[in-house]
């Protein structure tokens, strides 16, 4: 449904979840998403500030916003320009909000792709998103695609103001996902470095396929300890990356699989296995992925998909009540998302063919 227009922006909405389309310029784009999104840019806004008590603590976010924005190029400095002309928000400001993850950077997270064996049909990939912390600003969460000029297609999904990447797909059908990897690379992060999340929305707008993905990660060093996951339409991937290197961890889990939740599992690895209760249960997820992946094999489709992720852990699933967020299900063979947010809408399928061009 076709909410309002501006300036060659667009905002939408399916079910519960909010869609908004942007092309042009960077800087054209950024001043359509100001406009757009405004209500949730100052909710969001809103939200860091109460989180942000005291001083201190408000000085530390706005550390943290200026260090991450330190290192964006050109093109999204150009974005943030726009965005600070119609959203009633200073740049600064706008640079406090794109940090809001960052403020307090412990989320978890789950993941599955099936496909081949375990699949019904094509390539599905599950994945949950769990803070419980950003449980007041679940409003504000949204789809934003963008058709730079020049550049490929490319949508992401998240809070409002995130001008960067922890779930995006591209008009290549490529699909990337990341999980907080802390609890076995450490929770240091290099703010001397240019954010992991950045460099994986610039990935998205010219990333052709898998090959381009191996060796983005080959050549680029993350300034944290997270796991990314890929897919296109044949296969999934697993990324662990941190300042110390890179190691594809699918290899891993069984053939026609691919699971992720908050450990490194590669061999290769020096860390030892986390503790599961101070690590947000991340043995125990692994564990319940695993075995519904095996219950289901032969079986696994969206609907299934839907089903195994919005399984508790104590009934054997991936899903961390109260703190899983949001859930995604991609089908990259279908152009199709499926997006849930668990106090909020309930399952939507999203046609990217519809947002990204895909012919």
């Amino acid at each position: 449904m076709h909410i309002m227009s501006f300036e060659g922006g667009s905002l939408h909405k399916e079910g519960g979840i909010r869609i908004v389309n942007l092309s042009g310029s960077w800087y054209e784009m950024g001043r359509q998403y100001g406009n757009l999104v405004r209500p949730q840019l100052e909710h969001v806004f809103a939200f860091l500030l109460e989180k942000a008590d005291t001083p201190k603590k408000l000085e530390d976010v706005s550390l943290i916003a200026e260090r991450l924005y330190g290192h964006y190029p050109q093109v999204l400095r150009d974005f943030f320009r726009g965005a600070a002309e119609t959203s009633g928000l200073t740049e600064k400001q706008l640079h406090m909000v794109n940090a809001v993850e960052y403020a307090e950077p412990a989320f978890m997270c789950s993941a599955l792709a099936a496909w081949g064996d375990y699949s019904q049909g094509p390539l599905v990939y599950g994945r949950n998103y769990d803070a419980m912390s950003y449980l007041p600003i679940k409003d504000d969460l949204l789809i934003t695609v963008f058709h730079p000029e020049g550049m490929l297609s490319a949508l992401t999904v998240g809070y409002a103001g995130e001008i960067y990447c922890v779930n995006g797909y591209n008009e290549r059908d490529l699909f990337l996902e990341l999980n907080n990897g802390m609890p076995s690379a450490g929770f240091d992060i290099r703010y001397d470095l240019q954010a992991s999340t950045t460099e994986l929305l610039m990935l998205l707008f010219r990333a052709e396929n898998m090959q381009d993905v191996d060796s983005f990660f080959r050549q680029t060093q993350s300034f944290s300890s997270i796991i990314i996951g890929v897919a296109d339409k044949q296969e999934a991937r697993s990324y662990e990356w941190c300042t110390a290197g890179v190691q594809r961890a699918d290899g891993e889990s069984p053939c026609g699989t691919m699971m992720q939740t908050n450990h490194y599992v590669h061999p290769a690895w020096p860390y030892p296995v986390p503790d599961d209760e101070k690590s947000w249960f991340t043995l125990t997820r692994r564990c319940n992925i695993s075995a519904l992946a095996e219950r289901y094999k032969g079986q696994i489709d969206a609907e299934r998909m839907c089903c195994i992720m919005q399984t508790p852990i104590a009934e054997g699933g991936p899903m961390f009540t109260p703190f899983t967020l949001y859930q995604l299900v991609v089908v990259p063979e279908e152009h199709k998302l499926m997006m849930r947010i668990t106090e909020g809408a309930d399952w939507t399928e999203i046609d990217l063919r519809e947002y990204l061009n895909i012919r």
